[in-house]
């Protein structure tokens, strides 16, 4: 199976175009294409910047930063969202 690849966020559909229709196999099943997708261009964008093996880089201090942006992020919206 191909996975088309995408450069930036800007690339994909807009949210809106989802419909309110879906069962739930077609949500999970979009659910997971929007998963790859983002996750592989993240992916490249991260060999195109960083380069080398993760499985050989990847520790835990790194994890926690990641998770430290993750909760940035969340409450960022959260504030967005006037919550």
């Amino acid at each position: 199976m191909e996975i088309k690849t995408i450069s930036t966020l800007d690339e994909l559909p807009p949210l809106s175009a989802g419909r309110c229709d879906l069962t739930p196999e077609e949500i999970a099943k979009k659910s997971v294409d929007r998963f790859n997708d983002l996750a592989t261009a993240k992916y490249m964008a991260g060999q195109d910047e960083h380069g080398g093996c993760l499985v050989d880089k990847v520790c835990l201090a790194n994890m926690e930063e990641e998770i430290i942006d993750l909760w940035h992020y969340i409450q960022a919206l959260r504030l967005r969202l006037g919550e």
